[in-house]
């Protein structure tokens, strides 16, 4: 049993019902608890809608922080992989976007391109898979071989 997808869907049907019961007919007419009760469920049913709606709604903007999911990007050592995961946001996003387009992202100094594999939810931000990334420009000096 998928536990995420039982609870949206759990969320999801309590968001319908709550909004169906505000707009019955059932209850006491005109009388003033009855109502406020209707207004509570509607509100809790409308911002349980909207807090589910609002990251497909919004997308990724320009300024954003993301995670990245590439890491033969990171560091080549493991104390750098380490650091990478535990540091929080690795990129900025320098475009807008939606789920599935490219992006262009500032990872480590250094601008990238990356899809767009999810959107932030509550506990995480946005993520990007990098696909591109410019390679540091290395000036020799005269007399220098490569």
């Amino acid at each position: 049993m998928n536990f995420k997808i039982s609870l949206v869907s759990f969320l999801l049907l309590l968001a319908l019902s709550l909004i169906a019961y505000a707009f019955s007919l059932v209850g006491v007419a005109g009388s003033v608890i009855d109502s406020i009760w209707k207004l509570v469920a509607l509100a809790i049913g409308v911002s349980l809608v909207i807090g589910f709606a609002y990251p497909y709604l919004r997308g990724v903007r320009k300024g954003d922080l993301l995670t990245t999911s590439a890491t033969h990007f990171h560091n080549n050592n493991a104390t750098g992989t380490i650091v990478n995961i535990f540091a929080g946001p690795s990129a900025i996003s320098l475009q807008s976007g939606r789920l599935g387009e490219k992006i262009k992202i500032n990872f480590q100094g250094r601008e990238a391109e990356g899809i767009i594999i999810s959107y932030a939810s509550t506990f995480s931000l946005a993520s990007v898979k990098i696909t591109e990334m410019e390679q540091p420009v290395t000036y020799l000096s005269q007399g220098q071989r490569m």
